[in-house]
C-alpha cells in the first residue's frame, strides 16, 4: 500500500474493517509501502506516520525502503494483498475486492473469502486473483 494511491485510499476503511473482524481471530493485516520516496516524497516515512495517523490505522504501516519485500513477494501495484497461513505459506495473491475505488459498487470480496476460507480450516477457492491499483513506484 501506499499514501497517495486513489485506490488505497478508496480501500483503506474496509483494510481497517478486515483487522477489527479478523483480528479477533488470529488475522494480523500489516501494510508494507515500497513506494520510492525520493520522486514521491508523499510516500516518504514521515508521510506515513502522519498518513497513519490520520486514517487511524488499526495495523502495522512498515516501510521497505530498499523495495526487497516488494520484489521478493513479485508486488506489482497497490493495493495488493498476499495472504498467508498459520504455517506462512501464501494462500493468496490479489485484490481486496473487485470496487477499491467504491465500497457501494463491490460484489466480490475475495480478500475476505479467503481469510474466512483459512480461519476455517478450507482450502481458498480463488487463490489468484489481479490486483487493481496504481503501479508500485520504483526507484
Amino acid at each position: 500500500m501506499c499514501n497517495h494511491c486513489p485506490y488505497v485510499q478508496g480501500s483503506i476503511e474496509r483494510i481497517k474493517a478486515i483487522q477489527d473482524e479478523y483480528g479477533i481471530k488470529g488475522v494480523q493485516v500489516v501494510g508494507i509501502n515500497s513506494n520510492d520516496e525520493v520522486n514521491y516524497p508523499e510516500d516518504s516515512f514521515d508521510k506515513m506516520v502522519e498518513y497513519s495517523k490520520m486514517q487511524k490505522h488499526n495495523f502495522p504501516y512498515l516501510r521497505d525502503e530498499d523495495q526487497k519485500v516488494a520484489n521478493a513477494y513479485g508486488a506489482q501495484c497497490t493495493p495488493e494483498c498476499f495472504v498467508f497461513d498459520g504455517h506462512r505459506t501464501l494462500r493468496y495473491h490479489g485484490r481486496i475486492d473487485n470496487s477499491p475505488k467504491d465500497a457501494a459498487a463491490v460484489q466480490t470480496t475475495d480478500l475476505r473469502n479467503a481469510i474466512e476460507a483459512l480461519i476455517h480450516n478450507q482450502k481458498v477457492a480463488v487463490e489468484l486473483t489481479p490486483a487493481i491499483g496504481c503501479s508500485i513506484k520504483w526507484r
